[in-house]
C-alpha cells in the first residue's frame, strides 16, 4: 500500500506538480545552459533568445515556468497564449500592455 513520505506538503496543487523525467531535466539543463553560459562582460551586450520546440507533452512549457521561477529576481515575464487566431498586433499590444501598467505602478 501507498503511504504518503512525511515530508509532502499537502498544500501543493496536483497541476503544480512535476516528476522530472531524463528528459525534462536534460531540457533544463540545456535551457540553462543557452541562457546563462556567457560571462558578465558578455551578458551585457549579448543576450541570448531561445526557441523550445518538442512533441507535445515533452515538458517544454512546464521547464520554461520552472527556469523562469528560479530565475524570476533576473528576469521580466510574462505567459501568453498562441493560437491560430494570434496576429503580430495582438503579441505586440499585449507585449505593450504590460510595459506600460509596470511604468505606472
Amino acid at each position: 500500500m501507498f503511504k504518503v513520505p512525511k515530508n509532502f506538503d499537502i498544500s501543493v496543487k496536483f497541476p503544480q506538480m512535476l516528476i522530472p523525467t531524463m528528459d525534462s531535466v536534460r531540457a533544463g539543463n540545456l535551457l540553462e545552459t543557452l541562457l546563462f553560459s556567457q560571462s558578465e562582460e558578455e551578458s551585457a551586450t549579448n543576450k541570448k533568445n531561445v526557441l523550445v520546440l518538442g512533441d507535445g507533452g515533452t515538458a517544454k512549457s512546464s521547464t520554461v515556468i520552472l527556469m523562469c521561477e528560479k530565475y524570476k529576481e533576473e528576469m521580466a515575464i510574462k505567459k501568453t497564449n498562441f493560437s491560430s487566431a494570434t496576429s503580430p498586433f495582438l503579441l505586440q499590444m499585449t507585449i505593450e500592455n504590460v510595459l506600460v501598467s509596470k511604468g505606472n505602478k
